[in-house]
């Protein structure tokens, strides 16, 4: 069975310094974001653009 992005762990960095870390549903949550936005975060482009 293949995992989706919804379902994977991820954490959260801010520079070097350690956020938090959970599914993107629960991290939508708790940040006030859409879904779609936290994986927007997780792009590779996103990261550059930073």
């Amino acid at each position: 069975m293949r995992q989706t992005k919804k379902d994977r762990y991820f954490a959260m960095y801010k520079g070097d310094k350690y956020v938090d870390g959970g599914t993107i549903v629960e991290l939508a949550k708790k940040y006030h974001r859409t879904i779609e936005q936290m994986i927007y975060l997780t792009y590779p482009t996103t990261h550059k653009r930073a």
